[in-house]
């Protein structure tokens, strides 16, 4: 389940308007994160398509050189930058997040253990005291 999918607040006389207020949050949210996302497989896409072009070339100039040559091997630097466009075109174009958050699931699932922050979770007092202003003691 998703960390946005519910909002539960209670508090007497309020509940509506706060409720509100913490769904508006999380669609907000929720939104920022598409958008990020959508960036991010925006700018796997345009590097795919400059490492393509590069390997492409690559590709055409180390064919005639091996043909020009008659040595075969010159060829052998293809095989790495296959695969390297092969990951670029997975990201851009293919199923590369659906794994990723697949994986992520899992982690949350069965490896809760390794999720672990230092220093333990974010309090209010841990924050005071990096601002440098100490916890307030009122």
């Amino acid at each position: 389940m998703s960390p946005f999918s519910q909002c539960h607040v209670v508090v007497p006389g309020h509940h509506g308007i706060l409720l509100v207020q913490c769904e508006r949050q999380l669609q907000t949210r929720r939104q920022a994160a598409e958008k990020q996302m959508a960036m991010e497989i925006a700018v796997g896409r345009e590097q795919f398509k400059y490492f393509g072009s590069f390997c492409a070339l690559t590709g055409v100039g180390l064919l005639a050189a091996s043909i020009k040559k008659k040595r075969p091997s010159l060829l052998a630097p293809m095989v790495p930058l296959g695969f390297l466009v092969a990951y670029q075109y997975d990201v851009a174009y293919g199923t590369f997040q659906m794994r990723v958050l697949g994986e992520a699931e899992n982690v949350i699932i069965s490896e809760h253990h390794r999720l672990g922050q230092p220093f333990g979770p974010v309090t209010f007092s841990s924050i005071e005291t990096a601002r440098g202003g100490g916890a307030t003691s009122s």
